[in-house]
């Protein structure tokens, strides 16, 4: 793609003309000395004191934190997607809201793959976690600027930090203001997604921001009490004290995933008629959403209970209808029908339960390495899947062998950080005990044949129809049965024609696929 015309330095007016010659130079520098002595300091870490660290100081392992984050992980695709940022571009980490504990995830599984680090985070101050000379060094240098020039000038409204990225350098910035006192007093009217575009405008080369979720756990979101958000956080961000709390109970699921590259060239050419201001809203409510959608592929949709999927499904025109003319063909009272329509619905759907599917993971991991050698699930089809939840729901249609099908596929899911889908079963499975498991880890069933039914195709339809609407993956096997032969036997397109139905219903900004 050609680049779009740069343009003059006088675009930023007075606050790009206060920056001094060595704020830009130091800006332009990317190589950190490895050593940092009292003598010698790099500029950009001596000024603004919040650059992520290639080695933490003792007070990052006498807390704890280190042996409390042991058990992050970064996958090799995240970690793909940072290379080719950083070989495309000047990388800008984009993470959702500020949060020490997050950055400091971020910092080591960086470390950890010796990815690029950001020599500057917007709103954060790092220096506590240095080492002790570097520590020392740094407080001295900052200390002796502040006797010597004042006040440490705020890089946003100076236009520093819009000079720093367009000059090269490597930065985090959070798309989100934290909802704390010490927020609420911060510079109003300077936004950073402004220095972000404006640098953009600026730079000849591309600035490639890379989304970064810190998923901490792995359960969907549920919707909170007030007092439970002052103590955990909101749904959607988790407190400190929930964060350690989890990496603390030697959980597994906490994972560092870094999302596609946003080219914001490519942005900024979609957005040439905008005005500036629109450009940053625009900017801010896409990075947002790809901050959501990384988040998405891992947790799912926000869960809700079943009650509130009940009532939506048995409420709908479709159902409702169905109920009324059943009652006048049978002659039986429309409220007997009614609770017919309710056990029927009731035995069809999921309970999906987050904790039994943990306990469903520890079991088909000791079941399946003793069964078989390795399952194995090639890195370009699991992008595959990850790309479908990205976008919208995904369908999964796999052929039918053995029982063992759906269980292995959803367990490699698990394994492979995607949301395991709900799975279309035969009524047949719906016994107990084997009917209430399957209901915890997605099943849902339905009848083998439609032949001569009323009622459950309506309402069979109109709970898979509120499945794809909320995002939940459903995988459904198109022949219908199991194959005993090991052939594929002829398809049936009973549950295919109703996924179409669904599919033409949803959101227009979201793919059915």
């Amino acid at each position: 793609m050609s680049k779009a015309p740069t343009n003059s330095r006088s675009d930023s007016g007075s606050a790009a003309a206060a920056v001094s010659t060595e704020d830009r130079e130091s800006a332009a520098r990317v190589a950190v000395p490895r050593k940092l002595t009292f003598n010698r300091m790099a500029s950009v870490e001596a000024r603004h004191r919040s650059s992520m660290l290639r080695r933490f100081g003792p007070l990052y392992h006498l807390s704890g934190l280190g042996l409390l984050l042991r058990r992050l992980r970064l996958e090799e695709h995240s970690a793909e997607n940072i290379r080719r940022a950083s070989q495309s571009g000047t990388v800008v980490y984009m993470l959702h809201t500020r949060s020490m504990i997050d950055w400091l995830a971020l910092n080591k599984m960086l470390n950890s793959r010796r990815l690029p680090l950001a020599r500057y985070t917007h709103g954060l101050r790092t220096t506590m976690f240095q080492s002790g000379m570097a520590a020392l060094a740094t407080w001295r240098a900052a200390l002796q600027r502040r006797l010597r020039l004042g006040p440490e000038p705020d890089p946003l409204s100076t236009g520093w930090l819009s000079d720093a990225i367009a000059g090269g350098m490597t930065t985090c910035l959070f798309a989100v203001r934290p909802r704390t006192l010490s927020s609420r007093r911060e510079t109003e009217g300077v936004d950073p997604m402004d220095a972000l575009l404006e640098a953009q405008r600026r730079s000849e080369r591309d600035i490639q921001v890379v989304p970064v979720v810190v998923i901490w756990k792995r359960q969907p979101r549920a919707t909170r009490s007030d007092v439970e958000r002052f103590v955990l956080g909101a749904e959607d961000e988790p407190g400190p004290l929930q964060k350690l709390a989890i990496v603390g109970s030697r959980s597994n699921e906490a994972i560092v995933q870094a999302g596609q590259p946003v080219n914001m060239r490519e942005l900024l050419e979609r957005l040439a008629d905008e005005s500036p201001r629109r450009q940053t809203r625009a900017a801010r409510l896409l990075l947002r959403r790809y901050l959501w959608r990384e988040t998405h592929t891992v947790r799912g949709p926000r869960t809700r209970p079943y009650r509130w999927v009940r009532r939506n499904v048995l409420s709908s025109p479709e159902v409702q209808d169905v109920v009324r003319t059943e009652a006048v063909e049978t002659g039986r009272p429309p409220g007997v029908v009614q609770s017919q329509v309710e056990r029927m619905l009731d035995k069809m759907s999921a309970r999906m339960s987050f904790p039994f599917v943990r306990f469903a993971d520890h079991f088909c991991r000791l079941l399946f390495t003793r069964i078989f050698n390795g399952v194995d699930m090639r890195p370009e089809d699991a992008q595959r899947v990850r790309d479908a939840l990205r976008s919208g729901t995904p369908i999964i249609v796999p052929c039918h062998r053995s029982h063992l099908d759906y269980i292995l596929i959803s367990w490699v899911f698990w394994q492979h950080d995607l949301h395991i889908p709900h799975v279309c079963a035969g009524d047949n499975l719906a016994f107990w005990p084997l009917g209430p498991v399957l209901r915890r880890v997605g099943g849902f069933f339905i009848r083998r044949s439609f032949k001569g039914e009323r009622v459950f195709p309506v309402v069979f339809e109109r709970y898979l129809r509120q499945l794809i609407r909320d995002g939940f993956p459903i995988e459904f096997y198109l022949e219908g049965g199991r194959s005993r032969t090991g052939k594929l036997l002829p398809a049936r397109h009973g549950v295919l024609s109703m996924v179409l139905d669904a599919a033409s219903n949803i959101r227009q900004d979201r793919d059915v696929t």
